[in-house]
């Protein structure tokens, strides 16, 4: 097993992971130091003639890796290493990971690594019914040279999208998209995070473009990579990070109760190592996407959940990924009952003014969030006023351009005259549900309705905005 990785960024090689004391050190390579174009590895990690050799490059490492250890040990087992350490693991798994790095043993080129295979629907069909049935089982090749790794907790692959058809690449052939099943137990959550990631950009927050595909009536959340772009034909690389490496934040620790990052440090991170020309714009769109959050009920937004592009002269705030919606994890009759108190509870990933559930913000949560990112005191209730007069009409047009055969509910959207007010629930607009497919307890598009009707919208927006 090697003891030194290369370390390649925008096509050519940057410097050196080395092994010492079973510990990971990144050295750049003196030309790439003398370059001032040069992108760091990591903002944590700024291009020096030094070692850098603290744990906080094995965090960084380990971010490019799933968060689960079976996964982390299966993998190990599949590629035939005697340990499921970070390091090892990317010898064999960084030809494409998050962002625009690819790790290579030493001396390994990334020709002696690449493939790009045609795959069919049958293919891709097998590769989801395996993960929903065992979520541990990401990889699902024989050839694990250069092959992919993507961090977090769903199971997920990567695929290569040339010429409309789909392909398994490595190497030098970067994936496109990432496929998502859905969450284990959860049936349809990937449905639920494609409605909720076209809401969130039919409000206007800058949200990963995602399609929901069905393959051998296997559907799936097909999320298009923006650390991907198309030059010359060909696909190249955009460098990221998440905000868990950007803070030198271990895996174990991404959430905030946990001991990772708040607002506060996503306010900081932004205000310190995002272009000059990029803060203001990149605060305010954090602002919005925190406000959308606490709507939704999207209690996972931790620091894995926000990232950074980094990019020759410029880093900024990267669009928002892996949105959706806590309150689908209710019961069915909870949701049926209409009873939006039930909701008050749901935990959000991050405090702001010391609270992290739904029910308890008020106007000065939000005067705080608005605080904290730098802007005007009535910012974040402005946004969330305008959130709430919109949401329910960009929710019901996006369930209405579901695939026929996904769409498993009819709307009837009944608009009654005046105002949005509090308190008077007469007086919104309310969508009914005609008719729904019920698996598992988890009707998505039922409950994605009802979760987010515009009767416990408007009554949470006001009665923290009054």
């Amino acid at each position: 097993m090697t003891n030194a990785l290369d370390v390649h960024l925008y096509d050519r090689i940057i410097g050196q992971i080395l092994l010492k004391n079973n510990k990971p050190i990144l050295q750049y390579s003196p030309a790439y130091v003398d370059d001032p174009q040069a992108v760091p590895l990591s903002v944590q990690f700024p291009v020096r003639s030094r070692e850098y050799a603290n744990d906080d490059v094995e965090s960084y490492l380990e971010n490019l890796l799933p968060d689960s250890a079976a996964v982390r040990e299966q993998w190990a087992r599949d590629a035939g290493l005697l340990r499921a350490n970070t390091f090892d693991l990317l010898t064999v798994y960084g030809g494409d990971v998050a962002g625009g790095i690819e790790l290579y043993p030493e001396g390994k080129g990334r020709s002696d690594n690449s493939s790009l295979t045609p795959v069919n629907d049958s293919w891709i069909a097998d590769r989801i019914r395996t993960i929903r049935a065992d979520p541990t089982a990401w990889n699902n090749s024989t050839d694990r040279v250069g092959q992919f790794s993507l961090a977090g907790a769903q199971g997920k692959f990567a695929l290569a999208l040339h010429d409309e058809g789909w392909y398994e690449p490595s190497g030098a052939h970067p994936s496109t998209h990432i496929f998502k099943p859905g969450i284990a137990n959860l049936d349809g959550s990937d449905i639920s995070e494609h409605v909720l990631m076209q809401t969130a950009q039919r409000l206007g927050l800058e949200a990963a473009t995602t399609q929901l595909l069905e393959f051998d009536q296997e559907h799936v959340l097909v999320v298009e990579r923006f650390d991907r772009y198309l030059l010359d034909g060909k696909v190249k690389r955009v460098h990221q990070e998440d905000f868990a490496q950007a803070t030198a934040t271990p895996v174990l620790h991404k959430y905030e109760q946990d001991g990772g990052p708040g607002v506060a440090a996503l306010a900081q991170t932004i205000a310190r190592h995002c272009s000059d020309d990029q803060i203001e714009a990149d605060l305010t769109a954090l602002t919005n996407a925190l406000v959308f959050f606490w709507i939704i009920g999207h209690g996972d937004a931790h620091a894995k959940n926000y990232s950074l592009l980094l990019l020759p002269g410029l880093t900024k705030l990267a669009p928002f990924y892996d949105i959706n919606c806590n309150f689908l994890l209710q019961t069915t009759q909870v949701i049926r009952a209409q009873d939006y108190n039930g909701f008050n509870g749901t935990e959000l990933a991050m405090k702001v003014n010391g609270v992290n559930t739904v029910g308890a913000y008020t106007h000065e949560t939000l005067a705080e969030l608005s605080k904290t990112f730098g802007l005007h005191k009535s910012y974040a209730s402005e946004v969330a006023n305008f959130f709430a007069q919109h949401i329910q009409s960009a929710l019901n047009q996006v369930i209405s351009e579901l695939p026929k055969n996904i769409q498993k509910l009819r709307s009837h959207r009944k608009s009654a005259s005046g105002d949005l007010l509090p308190n008077t629930t007469s007086q919104r607009r309310v969508s009914e549900i005609n008719s729904c497919h019920v698996s598992e307890g988890f009707c998505v598009g039922f409950l994605v309705t009802q979760a987010i009707a515009p009767q416990k919208t408007t009554a949470l927006i006001y009665r923290a905005i009054k």
